[in-house]
């Protein structure tokens, strides 16, 4: 059927040329080697998207190890249960517990989304008793989200009721980059869902870098060192990672080596009562980048001021993520517990599990991301009970309970070897 017409059929299907052209020698050869190129070129471009899809899945494209803050978020009643107990144990779960690093796991498949794991607060490495936290993608919510596997919202919640178990969600994203989860209101639940903002820093740097050979060298030489700005110039950048000064009189921590402790604060002097707390030194003579002090002076007075039992055989100020807390152990425990014991239960600290599970609280600080809890206003722990906040009865220890003006001072000024205070 023509419905065009036969006219405009033989127009445009009419030869409107003269020349012939015939087969050259070799074209089946040239035919065959374009096949091949076009057969390369592809299979070159298929290797490469696999490469490429398969980095992304796997986290090789992402930061490998990020600092996590949480804000002052408190659930009185966190429902905690033991893999080896049936029952559940009532915890105060303050989200800041878990500030700290989290770096970059195995992922459980070849395309599942990466998974980052907290490390121990005083060296980052892998915990040994203590079961970290972890911060994944859910792909149930399209955001990353905090779980702990002991860690429930409701005893009768099912794995079917919330697949991803979650702490703190963050809201939405498009793909699998934590750092896009940076500075945004999270979904924490505080027995309710209530919203606190996150802070997500790469723990990398790249300006200025060195590698671990050309570090050395330049070391054993004269020639200068180039700081990295982004080690605030306070260190330098050695294998994407920030190497912080450490001088005479100072000393900088943290993964950008923005944390300054100053030497001469290596003595704490309370206002109120005299009391004295040194720095403990040693091994794990820091958690969450701040040293641990111990109290060393006029006990009797402030441990009675305080309400500490007079069975008690170690009083600690330790960083605990957001706040500075002052908790003790009694003799009881102390006596049954072996050297190892202690060297692990220090080394695998962890402001949510020691406080909750080995300790009693007796001091809190406001919330603070101060390097020494200077400047920063200290509470005793008083009575508990529902009228008070989740860590009860906050009692001024400032004089006069005032607030604002900080509990402690540094103890530059005292003499070495001298128990007795000289406070100016």
């Amino acid at each position: 059927m023509n419905v065009l017409g036969k006219r405009i059929e033989k127009a445009s299907t009419k030869k409107c040329y003269r020349a012939e052209f015939k087969k050259q020698k070799g074209w089946k050869k040239m035919r065959v080697f374009l096949k091949l190129v076009y057969f390369i070129n592809f299979a070159c471009l298929l290797v490469g998207l696999l490469i490429v899809t398969l980095r992304q899945e796997t986290g090789y494209y992402y930061c490998k190890s990020v600092t996590v803050q949480f804000e002052d978020m408190i659930w009185d009643k966190a429902l905690v249960k033991f893999p080896q107990q049936g029952e559940y144990h009532e915890f105060m779960l303050n989200y800041g517990n878990f500030n700290g690093v989290y770096e970059l796991s195995q992922s459980d498949g070849i395309l599942t989304p990466p998974v980052y794991v907290e490390r121990r607060k005083f060296d980052q490495t892998e915990f040994e008793s203590v079961e970290p936290a972890t911060i994944k993608y859910c792909g149930d919510r399209d955001g990353w989200v905090l779980s702990h596997p002991y860690i429930h919202k409701r005893r009768d919640l099912t794995e079917k009721d919330f697949p991803c178990d979650a702490l703190a969600m963050s809201p939405p994203l498009d793909d699998f980059d934590l750092q896009g989860a940076d500075n945004k209101d999270w979904l924490v639940w505080t027995g309710v869902i209530s919203y606190s903002n996150v802070k997500i820093t790469c723990n990398e740097c790249y300006a200025d870098k060195y590698s671990e050979d050309e570090y050395n060298t330049l070391l054993s030489g004269s020639s200068p060192i180039t700081r990295s700005l982004e080690c605030n110039l306070n260190g330098v950048c050695v294998e994407n990672k920030c190497k912080c000064d450490n001088e005479e009189d100072t000393e900088f921590r943290g993964a950008h080596c923005g944390i300054l402790l100053e030497k001469e604060c290596a003595t704490l002097l309370g206002e109120r009562y005299n009391d004295k707390w040194s720095f403990v030194g040693g091994l794990v003579g820091y958690q969450y980048n701040r040293p641990v002090y111990t109290f060393t002076g006029n006990m009797s007075h402030a441990t009675a001021a305080l309400g500490i039992p007079a069975d008690t055989a170690l009083m600690n100020l330790v960083f605990g993520g957001d706040r500075w807390i002052g908790y003790y152990q009694s003799l009881r425990v102390s006596e049954n517990t072996t050297d190892e014991d202690a060297i692990l239960y220090a080394l695998d600290y962890h402001a949510f599990w020691s406080y909750n599970y080995h300790g009693t609280i007796a001091i809190v600080s406001d919330p603070t991301t101060n390097a020494i809890p200077v400047g920063v206003d200290m509470y005793a722990v008083g009575r508990k009970g529902k009228q008070f906040g989740p860590y009860g009865e906050l009692i001024p220890l400032q004089l006069y309970n005032q607030t604002g003006r900080g509990y402690f001072s540094c103890g530059w000024h005292l003499q070495s070897g001298s128990e007795d205070l000289q406070p100016e």
